[in-house]
């Protein structure tokens, strides 16, 4: 059987290792380039031990070498017990050491046959497989290709979200007090500051701004913003911080100083929930092809679980494929996992910024 998966995202990547591990051929193809893919994602995520440890025991790593590599340095976590703070960035680069990574490898479109399916790659490129994983992200061109008339659900949430690097001395005496996270809200509005990673002389940290929509007339609220329409911040976004400082407490006032969040690159986030509907899903998979992580489920980058997620199924799919189960037993098996985490991530990323009648 061959098999292609597309995406070296976490899915693709917990796929590729645990099939490389019983000696499934594949292929895995990621339109990045290596240079663009070892230096991405440089941001923190929380991992449950429920979600990483089964990664560690098939893969015969302890869990002091993965806190090693990959934890960020006063998570708060201790071994062997609850949530990891993880560098996601370094997470993959380690999922992808020993994986045949074929990079700048762009899908263009998907045509399905008879025999399997043909795999246009935007370089003139055809690649034919039998079955084609679509692990490509939130964007999916696999889900498009079996599921054309999916929308995103756009949350009524604006995310303001900008990254920082601050020297060792600064940090040290900013009020972090070992914490790898701070957050305050204030009225409806959320702060956070994460660290990210500790590198040399520095610290890197990610911030976030975030508050309900409210109503019509809202300008920091975009959700029809094109994908390039990201780094636009409305200036109205600076006068709320702004009018918020005086109640904000260290280390979040000296961060969120807008003079210094003017000259910094932020990006304006869209919280997208994604939901394919199973007969799709059925008729891809009778197809040739299967769905997971982000492409299938994706979920509010605040309040989600979208990398648990992704490792789950990715674990999954590779003992149902290395059982010769239908590829729609994956989805089937799945499905209400996946609408039990949209909605009770709706409900946190409500909570969070004290909306008690969601209307999502």
């Amino acid at each position: 059987m061959s098999l292609t998966i597309l995406g070296a995202g976490i899915s693709g990547l917990i796929l590729s290792r645990c099939l490389q591990l019983r000696c499934i051929p594949f292929l895995l193809l990621e339109k990045s380039s290596k240079t663009t893919f070892s230096k991405r994602n440089n941001y923190g995520i929380t991992l449950h031990r429920k979600s990483y440890a089964p990664i560690l025991k098939l893969l015969n790593i302890d869990e002091s070498t993965f806190v090693k590599n990959v934890g960020i340095p006063g998570s708060g976590s201790k071994e062997g017990e609850g949530d990891l703070r993880v560098h996601r960035g370094r997470f993959e680069n380690w999922l992808a050491e020993g994986v045949d990574v074929q990079f700048e490898r762009e899908v263009s479109t998907l045509n399905h046959q008879n025999e399997g399916v043909s795999i246009e790659l935007k370089n003139g490129e055809t690649v034919q497989s039998r079955v084609v994983v679509g692990g490509d992200g939130v964007h999916s061109v696999v889900r498009k290709s079996i599921a054309p008339e999916v929308e995103f659900e756009i949350l009524p949430f604006v995310a303001i979200n900008g990254k920082r690097r601050i020297p060792v001395r600064e940090f040290e005496g900013m009020g972090f007090g070992g914490r790898n996270v701070v957050e305050q809200r204030v009225g409806d509005a959320g702060f956070q500051v994460s660290v990210s990673e500790v590198r040399g002389e520095d610290v890197g940290v990610s911030y976030t701004y975030s508050r309900p929509a409210r109503g019509e007339g809202d300008e920091v609220f975009r959700p029809g913003r094109e994908n390039a329409q990201a780094g636009e911040i409305p200036e109205g976004v600076f006068g709320e911080v702004e009018r918020c400082k005086g109640e904000l407490e260290e280390p979040l006032r000296a961060v969120f100083e807008t003079g210094r969040m003017r000259g910094e690159r932020l990006l304006s986030w869209l919280m997208r929930v994604v939901e394919v509907d199973e007969s799709r899903l059925v008729e891809g998979a009778e197809k040739g092809i299967v769905l997971m992580g982000d492409a299938v489920h994706a979920e509010p980058i605040i309040g989600g679980e979208g990398a648990n997620l992704a490792i789950e199924d990715g674990m999954r799919l590779a003992e149902l494929i290395a059982e010769g189960k239908p590829l729609s037993h994956f989805h089937q098996e799945r499905r209400d996992v996946w609408a039990r985490s949209r909605k009770e991530s709706k409900a946190r990323i409500a909570a969070m910024h004290g909306v008690t009648k969601p209307s999502l």
